[in-house]
């Protein structure tokens, strides 16, 4: 990497000049990729990692002191920095990633009925509506449709954000709040505690 090259093109950048913008882009890519290959983080798809980075990147530019003669490796501490805050953020994020949340999609899964259209229903269907409705009844209408789209219907967290028009991070928040709603009524499903 030609350090006096990107110098020139930090000083274009922060002029706001389009191309030294995506030159500086294209230079740092390779750098990027090679960091994002060595992080794995709990709600963060490699996409959401390599966006963060062209995040920080930019912020860099606009920060960045002229005067310094260092932007490479100002760019790539402040990057590595934010990894470590994300790596930090996702292992606060608990169990509602992972295993766990697909445990309890499997276990939902299992005392859904399944069948479609019309049918008598004898009495354990109308048990298993009633402890549907204990397992949901603190969800609001539209976390519903998020457990539904996500564990019942295989929707990932992307397509859901997607189809919502949120960003990826609100979609993973939601879900979160979702099923910490669920979890102390599906708990006491599972120990039988709970009263219909």
């Amino acid at each position: 990497m030609d350090y006096k090259y990107i110098e020139n093109l930090v000083k274009l950048a922060k002029e706001k000049d389009i191309e030294a913008q995506e030159l500086l882009v294209e230079e740092f890519k390779p750098i990027i990729y090679g960091l994002t290959k060595k992080i794995s983080a709990s709600g963060y798809e490699r996409e959401d990692l390599i966006s963060e980075c062209y995040r920080i990147l930019f912020n860099c530019i606009d920060k960045y002191d002229l005067r310094k003669h260092r932007f490479v490796a100002y760019s790539i501490n402040a990057i590595k920095n934010n990894f470590k805050y994300i790596l930090r953020k996702s292992t606060r994020r608990g169990d509602h990633e992972g295993l766990i949340s697909m445990d309890i999609a499997t276990d939902l899964e299992s005392i859904i009925p399944h069948e479609e259209g019309t049918y008598q229903k004898n009495e354990s269907d109308i048990i298993d509506d009633q402890i549907l409705k204990h397992i949901f009844k603190d969800l609001a209408k539209d976390e519903l449709e998020l457990i539904n789209l996500i564990v019942f219907k295989d929707y990932t967290v992307r397509e859901y954000a997607a189809l919502k028009k949120i960003n990826y991070s609100m979609a993973v928040k939601k879900k979160k709040l979702a099923l910490d709603k669920i979890k102390i009524p599906f708990n006491e499903f599972l120990n039988n505690t709970y009263n219909i």
